[in-house]
This record gives C-alpha cells, structure tokens and sequence, in this order.
C-alpha cells in the first residue's frame, strides 16, 4: 500500500513540474504575443525589459528535462534575444551575447522540431539576427 502511495505522489510531483514548465513556456509566448501586438512601440529600455522577462520564462523551461524538448520554448527565446540585440544599439557587448543566445536558440530547434512548429518563429528569428549583424557591423 505504501508504494502505490508513493508511486502516485511521485507520478504527481513529476507531472506537475512538467505542468508548471509548460506555463512557463505559455507565459513566454503571451509576453511575445502582447509585446508584438504593440508594434514595438514604447521605449527602448522598457522593450528591453520586457524582452527579458520572455527570456527569463524560457530559462525557466529549459532547466527542466522534461520541457527542453520543448521546441516552443527555444524558439520564444530565439525571438526575444534577437529583438533585443536589434533594440539594444547601445551595447556591441550586449548585441552579441543576445545573438549568441538566439543562434544556440536556433539551433536546439532544429533537432527537436521535425514537424517544423516553429517554422515561423524561426524565419522571424533569422531575420532579426541579419539585421542585427548588420547594426553590429556599423556600430563596430
């Protein structure tokens, strides 16, 4: 009786952390949805924050086993670290380590997304990573 107790509080524990990752990865996507919805309007450094908070919930997700096979919570991050080395023009040290975090994005997509879920998110990625290369370029 004592292990089919245990069994279910630890089936429940593990299920629940699983659970909580995907919030994770759902809050990601809502911050982005809003954030893209505004057309990103507002000031740089708020942008900023709140690109950071998207990347913040990914970090959150792909600690856990479970959901960093998750190809939605690598392509939220992809999104969030490029647009922020597009906005933040200030900093070549911060543009480059926000494009490495989208590179390494983009590639841990690849292998876990056959089915090309994030096909969108990824071309929109790409895109902001050329431009930020580009402003990268001219900054230097």
């Amino acid at each position: 009786m004592k292990k089919v107790v245990l069994s279910m509080i630890l089936a429940s524990v593990i299920s629940s952390a699983a659970f909580a990752q995907k919030g994770e990865v759902n809050d990601a996507k809502k911050k982005w949805e809003f954030y893209y919805a505004l057309g990103r309007t507002g000031l740089i450094s708020k942008r900023i924050d709140q690109l950071k908070i998207i990347i913040a919930h990914t970090d959150k997700a792909i600690a856990n086993e479970d959901s960093k096979i998750m190809p939605a919570a690598w392509g939220y991050r992809a999104l969030a670290a490029s647009e922020i080395a597009i906005s933040d023009t200030s900093n070549l040290e911060n543009i480059n380590a926000n494009l490495k975090i989208a590179k390494d994005a983009l590639k841990e997509i690849k292998p876990i997304d056959p089915k090309n879920t994030q096909k969108d998110n990824v071309k929109l990625a790409k895109a902001n990573i050329e431009v930020a290369v580009r402003n990268a370029g001219i900054i230097a």
